[in-house]
């Protein structure tokens, strides 16, 4: 019996169990997205005019040679439409709210709930201890905006797992002495490739992948590896190639985004400041995306503050010195460009959604975690799990109208101002949910029997999870 495959398949499962169960409705970001998805599956062309003004109505948009189309990146799209095709193709066209649940959590929840299994492994095999391992994952998985957002057709939490995947798939190559297979390669090219395809702003981290890459290749190599070297930049070229025809078709050039024809003034103004929006680093906008209570990221996810305080620990790591310097580039690089966004909070959104993509590789810290830091280290987890089912349980409209609001008012470090406290816990408790599954088949509409509902999966998960590994340890006490 292989146990490590089972209790990766406990944790991919536990995972998924929230991240499933909780899923956003439709807002601006969500419709532009599934609209490009029923264009292709349900009219087969590109644009949405069919969607954007009715049942998927959206201000996020492009507007072109009198026709409409996503002003997002495409690839979670493209997740949704490889799902929908076969169900379309079986049952025809679904009511709404339940075609925007199947496919968010078959196209987003699904992938994301990989994030979890990878870092338990990852853990395990540098650490050698199961309950580490498992606190971390679960720690980073659901005690950070990774868990809303993987219950949201959005882009971010997908291309937050494919950025550590990638680099999950070389620390094994640099730290673990796994082979540069072909196989390898190109699986990271095409990960690289379609992360970005994810979202756009992740250039950043597929900068400093890529340089990590070809060092770890370069230091095992006697000589430079050409080979392995064009197998990677060959899958790398496949998202890339999408991309380009999908501008082109669109927007009458391989190089032209939506971003860059937006159908409001205001977007339209916003992205084109700067790159793509994008201008000089905003030392007033840091301090709001990370440590002010209405959407500072560390105050959200004080797990996050852990694996900073395990970045010391890492730094005096010879053996580590690399993957601490490129993980720490990675994250201060994606602070300072996300500070210079014009909108940087991200319209009708909970927390800073954009940083999101760098999240997971706080785990990276948390490899040097102390044993004894366990328990403290539990506690603010679940401090942290708590705030992000806050999160995800609750709608989030019109919370933009609120945060411009607050920021009308100058900075100021209140809690008043919480996004978490003084708006979605109020909602939860006067039973203002996010689409549930217990709603949609049992008609529960209270927030504890909704809760309550995932919560009992997940201890029945965690319960066995235990059994397996007591039997484990029985079984290694045997001789082979």
């Amino acid at each position: 019996m292989n146990f490590h495959k089972i209790n990766l398949s406990i944790i991919f499962l536990l995972t998924f169990t929230f991240y499933a169960y909780f899923i956003k409705p439709l807002d601006g970001n969500v419709s532009s997205r599934l609209g490009l998805v029923k264009a292709i599956v349900e009219e087969h062309r590109l644009v949405i005019d069919s969607y954007q003004a009715g049942e998927l109505e959206t201000i996020d948009k492009a507007y072109v040679n009198g026709h409409y189309y996503t002003d997002k990146a495409i690839g979670a799209s493209l997740l949704g439409v490889f799902i929908y095709l076969p169900i379309y193709g079986l049952v025809g066209q679904l009511p709404t709210e339940l075609f925007v649940m199947l496919v968010t959590a078959l196209a987003i929840s699904i992938p994301c709930a990989l994030l979890a299994p990878l870092l338990y492994s990852l853990v395990l095999r540098v650490l050698k201890d199961k309950w580490m391992a498992l606190s971390i994952a679960l720690c980073i998985s659901l005690g950070t905006p990774v868990f809303p957002y993987a219950g949201a057709f959005y882009g971010h939490s997908l291309a937050a797992v494919l950025a550590f995947s990638i680099f999950f798939l070389w620390i094994e190559v640099n730290q673990l002495n796994a082979p540069i297979t072909p196989n390898r390669c190109f699986l990271s090219g095409l990960l690289l490739g379609f992360m970005v395809l994810t979202e756009y702003t992740t250039v950043i981290i597929a900068i400093f992948l890529l340089a990590y890459i070809l060092i770890v290749i370069g230091s095992k190599q006697t000589a430079w590896d050409w080979k392995s070297i064009t197998v990677f930049f060959a899958g790398s070229a496949l998202p890339l190639l999408v991309f380009l025809f999908y501008n082109w078709l669109c927007f009458g050039s391989p190089l032209e985004v939506g971003y860059a024809n937006e159908d409001m003034p205001e977007f339209r103004e916003a992205h084109r400041e700067g790159l793509m929006g994008i201008g000089w680093p905003n030392l007033k906008t840091l301090l709001y995306l990370s440590i002010n209570p209405m959407q500072g990221i560390f105050l959200q996810a004080p797990v996050l503050l852990a694996a900073i305080g395990s970045a010391v620990l890492m730094l005096m790591q010879r053996k580590w010195r690399l993957e601490f310097w490129i993980v720490t580039c990675i994250i201060l690089v994606y602070f300072l460009a996300i500070s210079g966004l014009k909108i940087w909070w991200g319209g009708a959104a909970f927390t800073v959604r954009h940083l999101i993509p760098i999240l997971p590789l706080f785990g990276i810290y948390l490899l040097f975690l102390p044993r004894r830091t366990l328990l403290p280290f539990i506690g603010i987890g679940l401090l942290s799990f708590f705030q992000m089912l806050i999160a995800s349980a609750t709608p989030w409209r019109p919370l933009d109208r609120y945060i411009k609001e607050v920021l009308a008012q100058g900075f100021s470090f209140s809690w008043e101002y919480s996004l978490l406290y003084q708006r979605l816990l109020p909602r939860l408790l006067h039973n203002r949910l996010s689409f549930t599954w217990g709603q949609y088949f049992f008609g529960l509409e209270s927030w504890y029997f909704n809760l309550a509902l995932p919560l009992l999966i997940v201890i029945g998960l965690l319960i066995l999870f235990y059994l397996i590994s007591k039997w484990e340890d029985k079984a290694s006490t045997f001789p082979a």
